[in-house]
């Protein structure tokens, strides 16, 4: 009898080994329910659309705008990268001149400078989604000059900077403590000023080489 039953009614289950008054014989064995059924499905349908053959892709099909995706993305992931870089070392900068006390006010510029940065403008950002095969002829030209012009205002901020610091530095207006320290920001700040001035950033090279393949 007890065989009849699991074959025709399904498996045994674990409410038939206890002592449990139960209202009725049926309720003792396991029977799948519709709410089974939905889960395999949907277990189901999450395999199939996972697969590549379902995949959504949102990248863009614009030629241009495509390129300029794959551009800006390995932009910003040279970002982060630096980001993290600067946030690294001006903490351990911090932490060494605290070690050794000397620490000045210049060091702790020097660590709030990357802090604010990250706070302000945590993410890459960029004009250059604004560009397509359509509008390239007009916008092109605009940003090509917007970068450029860009690039002379940071060289010029730097400029100033930089003889205000390198007058400050050669009228001995710091402490001996923070002289190395300073002459390493001047440093820096020369060679930045030299870059802007005379090397084209990143995106005005990538505008350069969109002139050539898509307007030439």
């Amino acid at each position: 009898m007890l065989f009849d039953q699991m074959i025709m009614e399904g498996w045994r289950s674990g409410q038939s080994q206890q002592t449990v008054n139960l209202p009725s014989l049926s309720l003792r064995w396991f029977k799948s329910s519709s709410l089974h059924h939905l889960f395999y499905i949907f277990i189901t349908l999450s395999i199939l659309l996972s697969s590549p053959l379902f995949s959504f892709d949102t990248r863009p099909v614009d030629p241009v705008e495509l390129r300029t995706y794959y551009f800006v993305e390995e932009k910003s992931q040279w970002y982060k990268t630096r980001q993290f870089q600067g946030l690294v070392f001006s903490g351990a900068n911090l932490g060494l001149s605290l070690l050794d006390g000397s620490a000045s006010s210049m060091t702790y510029m020097m660590f709030g400078v990357p802090v604010l940065i990250a706070i302000v403008k945590p993410k890459y950002h960029s004009d250059l989604f604004s560009l397509n095969s359509t509008n390239i002829q007009q916008e092109l030209p605009r940003l090509q000059k917007k970068y450029k012009q860009g690039r002379y205002k940071m060289s010029a901020f730097m400029a100033a900077n930089l003889g205000i610091l390198g007058y400050l530095l050669a009228k001995n207006k710091f402490s001996e403590t923070a002289k190395p320290t300073m002459l390493g920001v001047v440093s820096q700040i020369f060679s930045m000023t030299v870059t802007f001035t005379f090397f084209k950033s990143s995106e005005e090279l990538y505008l350069d080489k969109l002139e050539q393949e898509f307007i030439d």
